[in-house]
């Protein structure tokens, strides 16, 4: 994706930068949307990775709490992205069943259709989701490790696996009440009792996932 490929004086002028052209995407898709990612297109929008040249993505540091761009962004993070190469029309989106719009979210408590502008600091938005232990085989050189792609590939060497959990994001309809069925996830840790961050992202077989019942009760900021 050229935009995240843009090099800035500032790193933290990132979301600023790129604000003009956000909104005017929001409003052609006529959809919510903010930090790069369109509610219309939320599944896949979430399941950027770093590009196969990156060999890290680096975590931008905003200087004020507030004003900090959410780790499902692509915006948090200094180096290219590209996206999961998605089959379309064969996938079962898990968006209100696995996870939440955080624009709908924010719509619903600032009484409008929750347009987020990144370039602005009253808030920081929240993914409401299902974190979900998961399993996975140990990484090979590139910062894969059962179909995920870490940001930092030392996380699966360097994070206790118990910190880490996974959310599905969506399923390959095709493959339904097979274990294999493919799933793509978010891969998450936990910085705090019910709080995770972003860490990676990619595909894990059914049987990989803990299907144990859960609540949306953690949030991934």
């Amino acid at each position: 994706m050229q935009y995240s490929q843009l090099e800035f004086s500032v790193s933290t002028d990132r979301p600023v930068a790129i604000a003009g052209l956000e909104t005017r995407l929001i409003d052609a898709f006529d959809t919510a949307g903010g930090f790069g990612l369109f509610e219309r297109y939320l599944g896949r929008s979430l399941l950027w990775i770093r590009a196969t040249e990156v060999a890290q993505l680096t975590r931008i540091q905003f200087e004020r709490a507030p004003s900090s761009v959410p780790s499902w962004s692509w915006m948090a993070y200094e180096g290219a992205i590209s996206f999961l190469n998605l089959p379309f029309g064969e996938i079962d989106w898990t968006v209100n069943v696995e996870f939440r719009s955080p624009y709908s979210t924010y719509g619903s408590s600032h009484g409008s259709r929750g347009r987020m502008s990144s370039s602005r600091s009253e808030y920081c938005a929240e993914l409401r989701v299902i974190a979900r232990p998961f399993g996975m085989t140990a990484s090979s050189p590139g910062g894969e490790s059962s179909g995920i792609v870490w940001d930092d590939p030392t996380v699966p060497h360097t994070v206790s696996h118990d910190q880490l959990r996974c959310v599905i994001i969506g399923k390959l309809a095709s493959e339904s009440g097979k274990l294999a069925q493919r799933h793509w996830v978010l891969a998450i840790r936990k910085i705090s009792t019910g709080r995770y961050e972003r860490v990676g992202a990619g595909s894990l077989p059914k049987d990989k996932i803990s299907q144990d019942a859960g609540e949306m009760d953690s949030m991934i900021c």
